[in-house]
């Protein structure tokens, strides 16, 4: 017996069964290890998401778009129908002009960086012409006409956000989707 377990060490399948015998030990470690790395990776983004819940995920902020509402009599086969629809006018010129202080929030092991921004967004805008000489059907409804502010996440938002316009001035409100495929909107009404 002694010189079969000598030569079985000493053969190349001894040594074969030997080796596969000590990576599969000591991929049981590594296992626990590859395991504790994606617990820990499913924390951290549990950790980020709650952060962003209370503070704001990733804002992107587009520029005011002055929406304005009209209404036109349009003459089809059965007669005349009032149709209602809206002009959009976006601004010519537009400076974003931004300052952002960062900080790291903590959550258990876990940090996230956030950010805090200040933006102040200037523009000049000028409504196509809409005569009523060009286009005697057509009823502006000016009353209606609003402001928006495109945002992805409205939450972020920690002081009101107030537009001048001349020598007047309106806080922008939540909105919802006013303009389809543009996100979320701050609304502020022209009237104001």
């Amino acid at each position: 017996m002694p010189q079969f377990s000598e030569r079985f060490r000493a053969s190349v399948t001894g040594k074969l069964v030997f080796i596969a015998v000590l990576v599969r030990a000591l991929l049981i470690p590594l296992d626990m290890i590859e395991g504790l790395i994606v617990e820990r990776g499913r924390y951290k983004v549990i950790a980020a998401a709650g952060i962003a819940e209370s503070w704001g995920n990733a804002q992107t902020i587009g520029g005011p778009i002055l929406v304005i509402p009209f209404r036109y009599k349009r003459y089809v086969p059965t007669g005349v129908e009032t149709v209602t629809d809206e002009l959009y006018v976006l601004p010519q010129e537009l400076t974003i002009i931004g300052k952002a202080t960062t900080q790291v929030l903590r959550r258990g092991l876990y940090t996230v960086p956030v950010y805090t921004a200040t933006l102040s967004i200037s523009g000049l805008a000028r409504p196509a012409s809409l005569a009523a000489d060009d286009y005697p059907e057509l009823e502006i409804l000016w009353s209606e006409a609003v402001f928006t502010l495109p945002l992805t996440d409205p939450r972020s938002i920690r002081a009101p956000v107030r537009m001048t316009l001349g020598e007047a001035a309106v806080d922008f409100e939540s909105g919802g989707e006013r303009i389809n495929r543009f996100g979320w909107q701050l609304i502020a009404p022209l009237a104001a």
